[in-house]
C-alpha cells in the first residue's frame, strides 16, 4: 500500500490517502466522493454517544450477570481502550424464492411454495486489521438515526476509509440475501428450488464507532467489543469459577451417561444393541458438546447479539439417521 494524492472536487483541496481507498472524504469541507470517479458519494456516521469508562461499565454489567462468574471479579480492571470508526456499505434487500414440491409427495403433489426474505445488510467496508474484523462480518445495526457525515469525526479514535468498492459490497449483499431465501426454502421444501427475484437498495457508506476493550482479572487479559453509539455488547471475554465448571461437567457428565442408556434400551427393543450405544453416545456428545467446551475453555465468550448461520443437526435426528442406516 503506497500514499497518493488527491484533489476534494468540490473545494480543490489537495491530501493524502492510501491508494487502496474507493471512497474519499475530504478532511477539510467534508466532501465524500468516488476516487475512481470523483461522484458525490451519500456518507454517514453513527454519533459517540459512550465513552471508554461507560463502554466498560456496560460489558462489566453483562458479565456480572453471567452464570459462573468468580465472585471477586469485581476485582477485575481496564487496562486500554481503541475507538474505532469503521466504514459501512448499508443496503436494504429483499429476496424471493420458490419451491414445487416433487411428484409423489403425499398431499402436496405439484404445489407451488413462494418464499420472501428481507433485512438490511452492513458490510464492512474496511479491515482494521485485528480480531474485531470477524465479528464485524455478520453484524448488523438500524440505519434509523445516521446523521449526514462531518469531517471532524476523522480526527476521533481509529477513522478508517473505505477499501471495498460499491461494486463488490453490491455483489456480495445480492449473494447474502438469496442465500438466506434459499435457506428458509430449504427447511422447509424438498422439492424443486429457485430464486426468483433479488432487489437491493443503496443506502449509502456509514461510519459505525466501536469500542475495543481489554481488561485484566488475576494476571489474565480478556477482550470486549461494544457498540459505541447505542452501548450494545457485541462481543466478550470472561473468566468462569472453579465451581461453576465443575458443576457444568457434571451436567454434561450425566446427558452422556443419560442418553447412551436410553439409546441402549430402544437399540435393545429393536435388536441393534451395538448401534443404539453408539448413536447414543455420539447424540450425547453432540448435544452435550457446547457445555464441555466451555468447561475446558479458559476463557468464555458472550454477546447479546444472535448468531446466524450456525446450526446441527438433532440429536433425535442423527440416531435416526444411524438406525435407517442398518
Amino acid at each position: 500500500m503506497s500514499i497518493k494524492g488527491f484533489e476534494c472536487p468540490n473545494c480543490s483541496a489537495s491530501f493524502p490517502a492510501p491508494d487502496t481507498v474507493s471512497i474519499l472524504t475530504c478532511p477539510y469541507c467534508g466532501y465524500t466522493f468516488e476516487a475512481s470517479s470523483r461522484r458525490e458519494w451519500s456518507h454517514f456516521f453513527f454519533p459517540i454517544l459512550l465513552d471508554s469508562g461507560s463502554a466498560w461499565r456496560k460489558g462489566y454489567q453483562f458479565i456480572a450477570r453471567r452464570y459462573g462468574v468468580p465472585n471477586d471479579f469485581n476485582t477485575s480492571s481496564l487496562t486500554s481502550s481503541s475507538l474505532h470508526n469503521v466504514p459501512f456499505h448499508i443496503f436494504h434487500c429483499e429476496a424471493k424464492a420458490e419451491c414445487r414440491y416433487s411428484r409423489g409427495f403425499i398431499f402436496r403433489d405439484g404445489k407451488l411454495a413462494e418464499y420472501t426474505e428481507a433485512m438490511d445488510i452492513c458490510v464492512p467496508a474496511a479491515s482494521t486489521g485485528g480480531w474485531i474484523d470477524r465479528l464485524l462480518q455478520n453484524h448488523t445495526f438500524s440505519v434509523k438515526n445516521r446523521i449526514y457525515f462531518k469531517p471532524e469525526i476523522m480526527r476521533i479514535g481509529k477513522f478508517y476509509n473505505p477499501t471495498l468498492s460499491y461494486s463488490e459490497a453490491l455483489k456480495y449483499a445480492s449473494e447474502r440475501i438469496s442465500k438466506a431465501v434459499m435457506d428458509e426454502a430449504e427447511r422447509s421444501c424438498s422439492g424443486n428450488k429457485r430464486v426468483t427475484d433479488v432487489k437491493v437498495e443503496y443506502y449509502g457508506l456509514i461510519h459505525y464507532p466501536f469500542w475495543e476493550l481489554k481488561y485484566s482479572y488475576r494476571g489474565k487479559y480478556f477482550s470486549m467489543l461494544i457498540d459505541a453509539s447505542s452501548g450494545g455488547v457485541i462481543y466478550v471475554e470472561y473468566p468462569l469459577s472453579r465451581a461453576a465448571r465443575t458443576l457444568m461437567l457434571t451436567a454434561s457428565t450425566i446427558i452422556i451417561t443419560s442418553t447412551i442408556i436410553i439409546s441402549g434400551i430402544i437399540g435393545l427393543a429393536l435388536g441393534k444393541l451395538a448401534i443404539g450405544l453408539l448413536s447414543g453416545l455420539v447424540s450425547s456428545i453432540i448435544a452435550s458438546s457446547p457445555i464441555l467446551i466451555n468447561t475446558l475453555k479458559l476463557k468464555t465468550r458472550g454477546s447479546e447479539e444472535i448468531s446466524e448461520g450456525r446450526s446441527c443437526r438433532k440429536p433425535v435426528e442423527f440416531i435416526k439417521t444411524i438406525l435407517d442406516q442398518y
